[in-house]
């Protein structure tokens, strides 16, 4: 009973301390791509670099294109001022919101409203947003990029701001749709 007890209590230990295994996603297909990676490091700078692929088989007509992103920190990083950023393209051409690429979404991961910029601690960080583009409106902006072909969406992601983070293990999850416009 003794050792039953000891197995109990060291299962119990080990269970509480150690992460689960990431079950990563990988799916394309003709109407939806969906995607997601485990624990890897943030991209290096100057600028946020590509994380994760999707692909839609092929760009239809009388369509609009969705993504939604994530990209998390894995650890926390105290007194690490940084930011995070995330950004989707499909091929090669910015989903909206893209007001300035690569740098769409931005999360400042180290401010508070007390102290200022980067005076806080920085604890687990993570940036998302829904992107779209009208795959009508987009082959008007660059015949031959969008219908009839493959539709590859990349999840471009890093530092913002602060190359001194990079390195730092993160997660990411893209889900890309493809809808008909009423």
């Amino acid at each position: 009973m003794k050792k039953l007890a000891m197995v109990a209590v060291a299962a119990f230990v080990v269970s509480a301390f150690v992460t689960p295994a990431d079950a990563q996603v990988s799916f394309d297909g003709k109407a939806v791509s969906f995607h997601s990676n485990g624990p890897a490091p943030i991209p290096l700078p100057p600028a946020p670099a590509p994380i994760l692929v999707g692909t839609i088989t092929k760009g239809k007509k009388k369509t609009v294109l969705t993504a939604d992103a994530t990209l998390t920190s894995e650890v926390l990083a105290p007194g690490a001022p940084w930011t995070l950023s995330v950004g989707v393209d499909v091929n090669g051409i910015s989903m909206d919101p893209s007001i300035t690429p690569p740098f769409n979404v931005v999360q400042d991961c180290g401010s508070d409203s007390f102290g200022g910029l980067f005076v806080a601690p920085a604890n687990g960080c993570t940036a998302s947003g829904t992107f779209m583009i009208d795959i009508d409106a987009a082959e008007l902006v660059a015949p031959g990029c969008c219908i009839g072909v493959p539709l590859v969406v990349t999840l471009t992601g890093g530092p913002a701001f602060n190359p001194g983070i990079a390195g730092i293990p993160t997660s990411a999850t893209l889900a890309v749709r493809m809808e008909k416009k009423k």
